[in-house]
């Protein structure tokens, strides 16, 4: 299956990973995250498998494609990772293997790579998710008109705030306003 990993080098990896200034002191994983980054990681690995055809290993553009198709699907929570990062983590595996002897990719390597990458964005995450904190808020109108001439206005306005991934507020306000018809008849 070619060159592996050593646990060595995907240690030192993810050493120097915990060593960003950006993931001291950064949560663990959530169990969620780890299974978010495990069914990505199985659905990379088909993928891998559809590329190699028993060589073991995938070319450059190949590696591109798994890689950009891992992280469309990967997510934080409820949200994806912005395309414009999607596409730095593609540049990243375009220049290690361009830069590597044989220029392929194993599948232990990619595993590895995306393990520890996602591992780090989930806790970058986690850390600053008073940053990532996101509202909702939703307006319906609906003007109506009974049989006697009365009209109806009805307002609703629903909000919603979520906060390190979990909804923590959320109001709705419903506002009814009949207009009754003046009178024509005078006196």
């Amino acid at each position: 299956m070619g060159p592996q990993m050593s646990p060595g080098a995907a240690g030192a990896m993810q050493a120097a990973v915990d060593s960003l200034p950006e993931l001291v002191d950064a949560p663990p994983v959530s169990a969620n995250d780890w299974a978010n980054i495990k069914r990505v990681v199985e659905e990379a690995s088909k993928r891998f498998d559809a590329f190699e055809k028993g060589e073991g290993h995938i070319k450059i553009e190949q590696a591109e494609k798994v890689t950009d198709e891992a992280w469309g699907i990967y997510r934080v929570g409820n949200e994806a990772i912005a395309n414009s990062a999607r596409k730095r983590e593609v540049a990243k595996v375009h220049q290690a293997l361009t830069n590597h002897r044989d220029q392929y990719m194993y599948w232990d390597q990619f595993k590895t790579y995306f393990t520890v990458a996602a591992e780090a964005v989930a806790r970058y995450r986690a850390k600053n998710s008073q940053k990532f904190a996101t509202s909702n808020a939703m307006g319906r109108f609906h003007l109506m008109e009974d049989e006697e001439g009365m009209l109806t206005l009805t307002l609703t306005l629903t909000l919603t705030l979520i906060y390190r991934m979990k909804r923590v507020c959320f109001l709705r306000f419903h506002l009814n306003i009949r207009v009754y018809p003046l009178s024509t008849q005078t006196s």
